[in-house]
């Protein structure tokens, strides 16, 4: 897919299609504090990855000072891995994701099926986001988790705000559309 990578300013991606790529269609990874990323704009893109059996939607991984940082009115169907955010500040609105499946080597594995994902797994944890108006279905678990199985010292995730969205026909099996 698309990977942005530290110190990138004012971009907008938009109306893009992206079928069949290898981990994340969009991955913003912010890992110089210094100089963070700022104003990234990924919005009305199509994204499917139905023939890879590892393909996420998208990945924010990033640091303190990341500001400007949005997806929003983008299509994600048929993708076999977790939307996940490891960074602060982010907002996700707007989308239609239908069918996280899971990868089929890692079906019992809980984060490979949910639909947006909120992990501890970078110095700076994801708090002070933003989840709203978004039409979340068909995946194989949790339409949205927040997780902190990797914790690093002084982090923990707060401060987050999730409303208005929809989440239907996730997590068949324990019926958990958000899990905390």
């Amino acid at each position: 897919g698309l990977w942005v990578w530290d110190s990138c300013h004012t971009w907008d991606i938009y109306g893009n299609t992206f079928i069949d790529w290898g981990h994340s269609a969009f991955d913003l990874t912010a890992v110089d504090s210094a100089n963070p990323t700022t104003n990234i704009l990924f919005y009305n893109n199509y994204i499917t990855c139905a023939n890879s059996d590892y393909g996420r939607g998208f990945a924010v991984v990033g640091y303190t000072g990341m500001s400007g940082i949005e997806i929003y009115n983008n299509l994600i169907q048929n993708t076999p891995t977790q939307n996940q955010v490891d960074a602060p500040g982010v907002k996700i609105h707007n989308n239609i994701i239908d069918g996280v499946r899971g990868m089929l080597s890692y079906r019992s594995n809980g984060a490979c099926g949910i639909t947006i994902y909120l992990n501890n797994v970078a110095p700076d944890a994801p708090n002070n986001m933003e989840i709203y108006n978004n039409t979340i279905m068909n995946c194989l678990n949790p339409g949205i988790q927040l997780s902190g199985y990797i914790t690093f010292a002084g982090t923990s995730i707060h401060d987050n705000y999730i409303r208005n969205n929809i989440i239907y026909n996730c997590d068949t099996t324990d019926h958990y559309q958000i899990l905390m």
